[in-house]
């Protein structure tokens, strides 16, 4: 506790902290071809602190960059950036509150609401999914937008899925963000047809996800001299 209140009084300079758990890893003996991959998950962080005009560290931002799991060219859930940003992340989390970076191995799984009456719709839905399709990524696909929907219920006292009407979705979809708009139409669609709810899908008839165009992140003249190598 002692440690969490001296790091969260004088903030931590992003650069420093990234910095730091670089050196860390190699002294911890680190491949090199798994530091560079945590150097581009590291350079997407500072990438997405920089556009928020953020420079120093706090836990909110970290949770807010370890749940943008979204590709940059499809717009739709990564299965592969949910599981290669959130170990990373997990470290600088770490030395926030001890001051020392924790490299013990986490289990994996997948996300599930802690909602207990969310949870067991969430189950359902994704036993429905893998009986509906044999592409794993798929199912995982819409049953994150699943996942997405329930932790919203949940932040504004929704306690069962039978509960939603046109007017949540409406607003639900206006708190999404406008990368994630196409996936989000899509996994409700997907969620509305499953429930049998035509009034819902009625709702979202009209929405149509604006189109975006963004320039992909070239390597840094570091990390393409470390590819050459």
């Amino acid at each position: 506790m002692k440690h969490y209140i001296f790091w969260r009084r004088f903030r931590v300079d992003i650069d420093k902290i990234c910095a730091l758990l670089i050196n860390a890893l190699r002294e911890a003996s680190y491949n090199e071809s798994t530091i560079f991959n945590y150097h581009g998950v590291i350079r997407r962080f500072k990438a997405f602190c920089r556009e928020r005009g953020e420079t120093k560290y706090t836990p909110a931002f970290r949770k807010a960059y370890a749940e943008d799991v979204t590709s940059i060219k499809t717009g739709k859930f990564s299965p592969n950036h949910f599981y290669t940003q959130g170990r990373p992340i997990h470290f600088l989390g770490s030395y926030f509150i001890s001051g020392a970076f924790d490299f013990a191995i986490k289990p994996r799984g997948r996300v599930s609401p802690k909602n207990l009456g969310h949870k067991v719709a969430y189950q359902e839905y994704g036993s429905f999914l893998r009986s509906e399709y044999s592409n794993e990524n798929t199912a995982r696909y819409y049953e994150y937008e699943m996942y997405c929907l329930l932790q919203y219920m949940d932040s504004i006292g929704i306690g069962g899925i039978n509960y939603l009407t046109p007017a949540i979705i409406v607003k639900y979809l206006h708190n999404s963000k406008p990368s994630r708009q196409s996936a989000v139409l899509c996994g409700l669609r997907r969620i509305f047809k499953y429930l049998g709810r035509e009034d819902l899908l009625a709702s979202i008839a009209g929405p149509h996800a604006q189109r975006t165009k963004r320039i992909i992140p070239v390597l840094t003249e570091a990390e393409r001299q470390s590819l050459i190598e």
